[in-house]
């Protein structure tokens, strides 16, 4: 969640980034509560999320390279991080799962350098609210949790880790606009890259830029591996035995989708992320009442 958050949510305002977070949090809480932890689609909605995974995979990609500014014509990084998503998600949703809990914690520990670094960077009046209503984008990262709906659990996931993904957001986005202004900040496609180069610590200036880009290519990767094992398990689903090659499929055609730089409209995006991860599958997979 920290890549997403750090290249959508920080262009954004404070005040806006948690508008969308309230929206996206309670969407996301709401559909943990009500979908059951193994829940029963139709098969042609499974076929139908594969296929919408699949479909958001290229502009994610596309994303990944502006964590390395100067490397960014070279489609280098987005394929190694698409190689290595695939590497972990083809083991299946647990394996997945262990491989980005190894780098949660330096992911954690750095982010926490990086913005604890911006505090005496901070302008008062930089801070300010302003009415600016948030881009699409920013409520579709919020709603990244919710995919977890299709993937088996054993429990709901707990609802301080969905606040604490809010509160990152707004906290992200108000030490991007209120260092290097928020003006900036929403002209920028790489704003936090450029919080990062802005920093300063002990009066001195410093190459933190290296560190932030190292930080979202790992999330990054999580953040893709977390979409492919969606993909196979979607895959699994229309048809026992398909998972692995519904992994390699969905990579296959999104790097073909993103060297020939076919793009989705945000607004389908973030409707067809509302519908295949929230309403259909509360209205097909709601837990069953205890007799």
């Amino acid at each position: 969640m920290v890549a997403p958050l750090a290249q959508f949510v920080a262009r954004q305002s404070w005040l806006g980034a948690a508008l969308a977070a309230t929206v996206g949090v309670a969407l996301c809480w709401l559909t943990w509560r009500v979908v059951s932890s193994q829940p029963q689609l139709p098969r042609w909605i499974w076929m139908v999320e594969w296929c919408f995974l699949t479909v958001l995979l290229p502009d994610l990609l596309r994303q990944t390279g502006l964590c390395w500014p100067d490397a960014n014509r070279v489609p280098t990084i987005p394929l190694i991080l698409l190689l290595l998503a695939v590497l972990s998600a083809e083991q299946g949703a647990i394996r997945a799962a262990r491989a980005s809990a190894t780098v949660f914690w330096f992911i954690g520990l750095l982010m926490a350098g990086i913005l604890g670094a911006g505090v005496k960077e901070l302008h008062g009046a930089w801070m300010l609210p302003t009415t600016e209503f948030p881009a699409f984008i920013a409520f579709w990262v919020f709603l990244l949790p919710a995919l977890l709906v299709l993937l088996p659990r054993d429990r709901a996931p707990g609802g301080g880790w969905l606040l604490g993904v809010g509160c990152l957001g707004v906290v992200i986005a108000a030490w991007t606009g209120g260092v290097i202004s928020p003006g900036l900040a929403a002209e920028e496609e790489g704003a936090f890259y450029l919080y990062s180069k802005s920093l300063t610590v002990l009066g001195t200036a410093k190459r933190m830029e290296a560190l932030a880009s190292a930080v979202l290519t790992m999330s990054w990767f999580c953040t893709l591996s977390w979409l492919l094992t969606a993909s196979g398990h979607a895959a699994e689903k229309v048809r026992q035995g398909w998972g692995r090659a519904g992994v390699w499929l969905a990579a296959l055609l999104a790097g073909i989708a993103f060297f020939v730089n076919l793009t989705v409209p945000v607004s389908v995006t973030l409707a067809g992320s509302i519908v295949l991860w929230i309403l259909l599958p509360m209205v097909f997979g709601k837990k069953k009442k205890k007799i």
